[in-house]
């Protein structure tokens, strides 16, 4: 399955995106774009829903590792919540569960509270 972003904007220069499918090397081009965008907007308060993300390879770690930086850059924040089984282990795995911030649901994720 291809890589579906559906992003949701909301008051306070919040931006939620939601990953279906597998980010790879074929399909970070969208996410990289869509969260460029979002911080060239104003919009540097993001947080990536990941419970519909299948696969994610190091291409797509690339593009998150991204994502964190063009927002703290900004004076925002960047945070993932519930990810997949598969994609919890790549974050252990590459040890990036130090880097970003992960919550188990949003509303967690919005509050910035484990």
């Amino acid at each position: 399955m291809a890589l579906t972003t559906e992003l949701q904007k909301l008051e306070d220069h919040k931006v939620k995106i939601l990953l279906t499918g597998r980010l790879n090397a074929v399909s970070v081009g969208e996410l990289k774009e869509d969260i460029r965008t979002c911080i060239e907007e104003g919009n540097n308060n993001i947080i990536v829903d990941l419970h519909a993300l299948d696969f994610l390879d190091s291409s797509g770690l690339a593009a998150l590792v991204s994502g964190l930086k063009l927002s703290k850059g900004s004076g925002g924040y960047f945070r993932l919540f519930s990810p997949t089984e598969q994609v919890s282990s790549v974050f252990k795995l590459t040890r990036l569960n130090t880097v970003f911030e992960i919550y188990d649901d949003e509303a967690s994720a919005w509050e910035g509270k484990k």
